[in-house]
């Protein structure tokens, strides 16, 4: 039978191995359509699904699209009415009882829209509270060449379907209407989609000497291969390369493996950054703001992300004052720590780089530092924002910028 969910990485024992991600038996991930597709009213819904599971049932804006499904087939054909839905799949036992779920929005085209044209703007979604600046992305049918995107009926900008189009706003805190027109060849509209949205200013984050840390920290480690992308399928190592302690407590396992994972990593890059600059100034690396050993393991499984979508690092230095997250992409900077997600709902913790640009230095991706099968382990690595399939998910990107102790609250 097929597996997993690919969340970020874990430091439960996963029963299979999946790159950027790991599952548990009990649960399930809807793989197609991905987040923002656009389908026709009758479409195909695919899964993954753990071990323990045995049912899944399909539903729109929470509503049943037939009855349960066995989780082993992998696939089933549904039929919904047009328009903007959230697509649901939940996981359950035998018995019917839930035991996970996976949602995104989704677009069901009319027959009319699916035979002369359509355009859909896939992200933001509709209702979201994006931060400026927004990143607006929109796909489109056949024969749509050019989608003009327009806010209350003023035109923000220009992009070919697939396109990437980021845009500040001088007023925030009030609903706004967003318009994609999609044009052919000769300038003739072919079609029109539509969401509300609320531009939220955010908070300023200042610098910190932290980034500096972690960046030359990464720097020392070595990017030629000696250290694998590895996710084991059991035990307890927690994906980092060496052994970790605090107050007597192994935090972290280098498992003899000369590899790692996503989550390990940069767990490992984070404890160790703070620890060696503490020593630095005479302390002994473990005080982490009054973080008592128990606590350390609540902090930690925040880092490795409980829940699918979930900000794994910014929020766990959040809640124990430690740092905070960055809420605006103009505010990013090197040696910030990231999770992000991807279109196709897999996730993915890093140390933010840099933005990957244009000619005309608009941002189309991000370059990181990681650990992930792509770079043969540890390595910095570029994804891409856009309507393809695993694209970035402008959405669902969250930065923490951690603070020294001079500043912890």
């Amino acid at each position: 039978m097929p597996w997993i969910v690919l969340l970020a990485c874990s430091s439960e024992a996963p029963e299979h191995t999946a790159e950027d991600g790991f599952g548990r038996a009990t649960d399930v991930r809807l793989v197609t359509p991905e987040a923002g597709a656009s389908v026709e009213s009758t479409f195909l819904v695919t899964w993954e699904a753990g071990a323990d599971l045995k049912l899944v049932r399909v539903e729109l804006d929470g509503e049943p699209l037939g009855g349960w499904t066995e989780a082993a087939l992998g696939r089933v054909s549904v039929t919904g009415t047009s328009g903007r839905h959230t697509l649901g799949l939940v996981g359950a036992d035998g018995r019917r009882q839930e035991l996970s779920r996976d949602e995104r929005d989704i677009r069901v085209l009319s027959e009319e829209e699916a035979e002369l044209g359509w355009v859909a703007i896939t992200t933001p979604s509709d209702g979201a509270h994006p931060v400026n600046p927004v990143t607006f992305v929109a796909s489109g049918g056949e024969g749509v060449a050019e989608i003009r995107f327009l806010a209350d009926d003023w035109l923000l900008g220009t992009i070919e379907p697939g396109g990437v189009l980021s845009y500040s706003f001088s007023g925030t805190g009030f609903e706004r209407e967003i318009e994609a027109v999609g044009l052919d060849a000769e300038g003739l509209e072919l079609a029109r989609d539509s969401i509300t949205i609320t531009v939220e200013a955010g908070e300023e984050v200042g610098p910190t000497e932290f980034n500096e840390l972690v960046l030359a920290l990464v720097d020392a480690y070595p990017m030629d291969g000696t250290f694998e992308y590895y996710w084991p399928q059991s035990g307890s190592w927690s994906g980092g390369t060496q052994d970790l302690t605090y107050q007597g407590e192994l935090v972290g396992t280098g498992g003899g493996y000369e590899a790692c994972y996503c989550s390990g990593i940069t767990w490992e890059w984070y404890l160790r950054a703070w620890q060696e600059y503490d020593r630095s100034l005479g302390g002994d690396g473990q005080d982490l703001n009054g973080v008592t050993a128990d606590r350390i393991w609540d902090m930690r499984r925040d880092w490795y992300v409980r829940d699918l979508y979930g900000p794994g690092p910014s929020i766990a230095m959040e809640t124990y004052g430690l740092g905070a997250e960055v809420a605006s992409f103009d505010d990013w900077e090197p040696g910030d720590f990231v999770q992000f997600w991807r279109t196709s709902g897999s996730g993915h913790t890093a140390i933010f780089m840099g933005w990957v640009t244009d000619s005309d230095g608009a941002r189309i991706g991000m370059e990181y530092a990681s650990c992930q099968g792509s770079t043969d382990g540890l390595g910095v690595n570029d994804e891409y924002f856009g309507s393809h399939s695993g694209a970035l998910d402008p959405g669902a990107m969250y930065a923490g910028r951690a603070y020294l102790s001079d500043h912890w609250y």
